[in-house]
């Protein structure tokens, strides 16, 4: 193993502890706060390629911000081999091999400057090789980022971390570290630093650098310097190119024979090797990325900030002379990343859109007339500019829409959390009223579907070849409804018709019809069938082997809306009624009364009923006509019904249908929000919406072991109002993201209910750095632009709020005021302006009701009662919506509040305005008499994001730093001036930078025996990343505290990066112990642990058996994403 030498660690600016206060618990004891991501970081900061896995392994590793994952290339593609979070945002990564080793090493920075190498041992997985810290927290960190370089020889590593400072780390033949050092470099603002390829005769280490310089009026410039390590020095270098490009950002090295470097800018390319430079003119562009194609590097990609993909060809002429060519070869996401994989495989790696897995192609497609095409794409929901929650069935369960990506790459993201459904086929089929499967005779997979329509049944048959084919195979009658349909005992079907029984054996099939009266509801078991005929009279039929035997029948009082039979021993009949909306139990065969009924209330009758087999528990649900789902526990050793819940699930008639997935049972609910329902190891019922549109009927279908051609393992069949779906779904609950590209970049949305739209300001790049900003109206079903508004030529749209201006009441008018930053020609002396725009949606179009021209930015709008309030540059205003003199109604400001530098925040409650400022942190004030009047601020300055009101005396804020903050009033204060001070109460490190709080919930609150009702915050942040807050009691709080620091203790965190040194609250001023917030992602990884780590950490935190402990956790996450 490598062992790391002790490296030079400053000291850390750590904030001593509050006496009387342990760290992590809430200094008021009111519980505390549990940060938790739905899902882990999309956008790609970095890829690299090596054998990581094996000697002979094509590895491609991506890095998201704080997770790694790690990918083998294989004839199908990427295979996902391993992943893992990392305490750390990365920021710098390199692969290298010490002579010793057969295997790559992959080699990191982190934010904080900390170095970690990583290996790979199969049957081990990720084993961190190496650590130590290059920190300096009282140096400047550099603003173009971490430069990581391996030496050529492999035996020394350059960190450049801090402006003027390289650091030297070298590595033994061993591949041990020895004792770093630092060299002090006289460039201070470096863009790039890569190591040169030199001759045999002139093999001393050297490395090219490409630098802004003060003193030539920030020309660029390249120089070269010699590292000795002997010496410990860094001496000037063979040569130096001044006045390059001034837009020159990227150095490529270029290995020997050639030699030299490739100098990228946004007009030009110059490839120098000391003697004369050799440069092509290229079209303007900025070149965002570059990935060599072969160890030669005569062929190199570039991506640029269009999404154009280039190569860049180097020719060595008979003289040696260096030419260059440049060529485009189609269009991508705009790429952070290019890594090639060989034979034309290219992964694509963006922090702006989706990442890509493309091959490129020797010919041009005939399609796009491009030389690439795309393989597979990752979704990626970063950076988030901006989001909205909106509840669009208002079933209780919130969909996040997101402002995501850039440029050309900018789209919205629907992201929810539910079940997604993998559509195998479909096919265009309206009418259909009813579906079932059926296996062939003496088979037990699946084969045929029933499918019914209102005067008629059709018999479609699984073909490997042409998939899903009508035949006649079946003596089913097809001139008629079909009620319900199944396999039976013997490997018999039945049918129920409105006319008739029909039991259907082999070539042979047998009949029952009713003297009088139609069928109107039947329910199949094994052994039995019980229809429903003149609506009210039950009877029953035993099955035998061809043959159909009338049993018992009985009349009831009134019309029978559903029955069904229960698989347990012996059956039971459950039967709903019409006018009493009542279920009742009968005894099977006699159909005898086991008891009074049961309401199920409302004035809606149950459309489906359906006994389900859980592992612990036999439930019967009704699925009621007006979208509620009515659940109970059936008790067979007493023959009744317990513990009656009703969950509203949609606004639509609800049917149900049970499936196996790994033979695991679950319980569809047909409606228009489609809903699996399941039971966890608690014991409990658990629910998980289905990402699809309204379904009407659904039925098991699995036709095979998915081994063969055509066939299907686990697959269902899904009816909607105009298709047959084939398909099939994975029944956990996991985040599924829609996306809506706009080719513009999105920048902030609004939902407006009444009008049923969205409204957006985005912005739209035209060619020559010319930008033109929208307001778009957008269908909140379609997103189709449904109208749209031009701002001015040199106007961007900032903020946007809905508001009534205080007005109630069903003819209320609803507005939606957009905020404006408007810049003045360069060369100006003018203060920066802004406007306040008007808009009340009215038949699909904007109509502008009124507009203010203000003096200053207008950053942030919010509603508050009857007045508008507005961060304006450096005020805060209140503006009123009155009637101007001409009969118009115009705005108008009423109050002012000054002294504050940058207000990039508001959050109203009541009276009160919370106000966060960009510099000044945060800021509560009053309205009263007419006026804005401060009553309480921190006087920390952080430098704010987002801030949110969470009560009256409680404050969130996120800042530029990566972390969040919770503030409290400090109501017991004896003096005015310490009631005027907002005590910091809690602080936390999220390693990614949030651009908005927002109350909403990923989950549907349903009710249930072990339910928790959490308030929850949701944030977006630049990774791509959303997350949770969830406001805990003392309780919740002292138990998970206490859980996450016994994990902490007992567990190895990834790379070896601890995870109290990474939660620190850490900016430019201080590095504090995260306080009062809780990590729920550490947490929540308990449930993923060896069950040998679980039992450790049971014993060590004394909270209970590791079963207690997963149901604890499994029930707080359940309650939050």
């Amino acid at each position: 193993l490598l062992i790391t030498a002790p490296m030079e660690i400053d000291a850390m600016d750590v904030d001593p502890p509050v006496p009387g206060v342990t760290v992590g618990k809430r200094v008021d004891g009111e519980g505390g706060y549990y940060v938790v991501s739905t899902a882990p970081p999309t956008s790609v900061t970095h890829s690299i390629t090596g054998a990581f896995t094996a000697a002979d392994a094509s590895n491609l590793i991506i890095i998201k911000h704080t997770h790694l994952e790690v990918y083998l290339l294989t004839e199908d593609g990427l295979e996902l081999v391993t992943e893992t979070p990392l305490n750390g945002q990365v920021a710098a990564v390199a692969m290298f091999r010490p002579k010793a080793e057969n295997q790559d090493l992959l080699i990191f920075t982190t934010e904080k400057a900390q170095i970690r190498v990583l290996g790979y041992v199969e049957g081990q997985g990720l084993i961190t090789r190496a650590s130590g810290s290059a920190e300096a927290v009282h140096r400047q960190q550099t603003d173009v980022g971490h430069k990581l370089l391996v030496s050529p020889a492999g035996d020394f590593i350059v960190l450049h971390c801090y402006d003027g400072i390289l650091r030297v780390i070298p590595v033994n033949q061993r591949g041990e570290f020895d004792e770093a050092f630092d060299l002090r470099i006289e460039e201070q603002r470096l863009l790039d630093i890569q190591f040169l390829s030199m001759s045999e005769r002139n093999s001393r280490p050297t490395v090219a650098v490409l630098y802004i310089d003060p003193r030539t009026k920030d020309k660029r410039h390249v120089k070269t310097y010699r590292i000795s390590i002997p010496s410990k020095s860094l001496e000037q270098g063979p040569w130096n190119l001044p006045n390059v490009e001034d837009f020159a950002e990227i150095l490529i090295p270029i290995p020997q024979p050639i030699g030299g470097v490739v100098v990228v800018g946004s007009q030009t390319i110059i490839y120098h090797n000391g003697l004369s430079p050799r440069a092509i003119p290229i079209d303007r562009c900025v070149i965002t990325a570059w990935g060599a194609i072969d160890s030669s590097r005569k062929s190199i990609l570039l991506g640029d900030l269009s999404g154009s993909l280039y190569i860049l060809v180097l020719k060595v002429g008979v003289d040696q002379s260096i030419s260059m060519k440049l060529e485009r070869l189609g269009t991508t996401s705009i790429s952070s990343t290019l890594s090639y994989l060989g034979s034309g495989a290219l992964f694509v790696g963006s922090s702006l859109g989706d990442s890509l897995f493309i091959k490129l192609t020797e010919e041009a497609s005939s399609v796009t007339n491009e030389y690439l095409e795309v393989l597979e794409r990752f979704d990626n929901i970063g950076p988030i500019v901006s989001f909205t929650t909106v509840d669009l069935d208002r079933q209780g369960q919130h969909e996040v829409v997101t402002c995501s990506g850039g440029f050309q790459d900018g789209s919205l993201r629907v992201v929810r959390n539910g079940v997604g459904l993998t559509r195998n086929a479909e096919i265009p089929l309206s009418g259909i009223k009813g579906l079932w499967s059926l296996p062939p005779s003496g088979n037990s997979v699946d084969k045929y579907l029933v499918v019914t329509f209102i005067s008629a049944t059709r018999v479609l048959a699984m073909d490997t070849t042409q998939g899903l084919v009508e035949t006649s195979a079946l003596k089913i009658v097809t001139s008629e409804q079909t009620l319900n349909c199944g396999g039976v005992g013997h490997s018999q079907f039945v049918q129920v018709t409105n006319q008739q029984v029909r039991l259907i054996s082999g070539e042979h099939f047998y009949e029952w019809k009713p003297e009088s009266g139609r069928i109107s509801v039947a329910t199949i078991s094994d052994s039995l069938v019980v229809v429903t005929v003149e609506g009210n009279r039950l009877v029953l039929l035993e099955i035998g082997n061809q043959s159909l035997k009338v049993g018992a029948s009985v009349t009831l009082e009134h019309q029978v809306s559903a029955i069904a039979i229960s698989a347990t021993s012996p059956p039971v009949l459950a039967v709903s009624l019409w006018t009493t909306m009542t279920v009742s139990l009968y005894s099977l065969p006699s159909l005898v009364s086991l008891g009074s009924a049961i309401p199920l209330e409302g004035d809606i009758i149950a459309r489906s009923l359906l006994f389900v087999q859980f592992s612990s528990t036999c439930y019967l649900f009704a699925g009621m006509g007006d979208g509620r789902l009515i659940s109970f526990a059936f008790d067979s050793s007493e023959n009744v019904l317990k513990g009656k819940k009703d969950i509203p699930l949609g606004s639509h008639a609800i049917t149900l249908n049970v499936f196996k997935s790994q033979g695991t049972p679950f319980m569809f609910a047909s409606c228009d929000r489609p809903t699996i329902v399941s039971e966890n190891e608690a014991g409990n019922l658990e629910f998980a919406n289905v990402n699809v549109d309204y379904i009407t009927h659904m039925c098991e279908f699995a036709t095979g072991d998915g081994a063969a051609g055509g066939t299907l393992e686990d697959a269902i069949v899904l009816a909607t109002d105009s298709a047959l779906i084939v398909g099939s779904v994975e029944v956990s609950q996991s985040l599924q993201i829609r996306s809506i590209p706009l080719k513009e970049m999105p920048r902030v949305i609004c939902h407006q209910p009444s009008a049923h739209a969205f409204v957006l300001l985005s912005i739209q790049s035209q060619g020559d750095d010319e930008q033109k900003s929208f307001v778009r109206l957008l269908n909140d079903q379609t997103f189709e632009v449904l109208d749209s508004y031009p701002l001015l030529p040199n106007e961007c749209g900032f903020s946007l709020v809905n508001t009534s201006f205080g007005e109630t009441g069903p003819t209320a008018s609803k507005y939606c005021v957009v905020g404006t930053v408007g810049s003045n020609p360069p060369g100006t002396r003018q203060a920066g302006w802004g406007r306040l725009l008007v808009f009340e949606i009215r038949d699909n179009t904007l109509r502008l009701e009124g507009e203010l021209k203000v003096e200053g930015e207008v950053y942030f709008l919010a509603s508050f009662g009857k007045l508008l309030a507005a961060g304006v540059h450096a005020q805060v205003q209140l503006f009123e919506w009155r009637e101007a003199a001409d009969g118009l109604r115009e705005l108008n400001k009423v109050a002012a509040h000054h002294g504050h530098i940058d207000v990039v925040s508001l959050s109203a409650r009541g009276d009160f305005l919370l106000v966060g400022d960009m510099v000044m942190s945060m800021t509560i004030l009053q309205f009263v008499d007419g006026e804005l009047v401060e009553i309480a601020r921190d006087y920390h300055p952080n430098w704010v994001t987002s801030v949110l009101a969470i009560d009256d005396d409680h404050f969130i804020a996120s800042e530029h730093s990566f972390n969040l903050f919770a503030l409290r009033k400090n109501r017991d204060a004896v003096t005015a001036e310490d009631r005027g001070r907002l005590i910091e109460c809690g602080e936390f490190h999220v390693g990614s930078s949030i651009n908005h709080l927002q109350r909403g919930s990923l989950v549907m609150q349903v009710a249930s025996d072990d339910a928790l009702l959490l308030d929850t915050i949701l944030f977006g942040t630049v990774c791509g990343k959303i997350g949770a807050i969830a406001l805990l009691n003392e309780e919740i709080y002292s138990y998970l505290y206490t859980l996450q620091s016994s994990m902490e203790s007992v567990t190895v965190p990834a790379a070896n990066l601890p995870h109290d040194v990474y939660r620190c609250f850490t900016n430019q001023r201080r590095v504090s112990p995260a306080r009062r917030f809780l990590d729920g992602d550490l947490i929540e990884s308990f449930l993923n642990l060896h069950s040998s780590l679980q039992a450790q950490i049971s014993e060590h935190s004394k909270l209970g058996t590791v079963e207690e402990m997963i149901a604890y956790v499994e029930r707080v996450a359940r309650a939050i994403h």
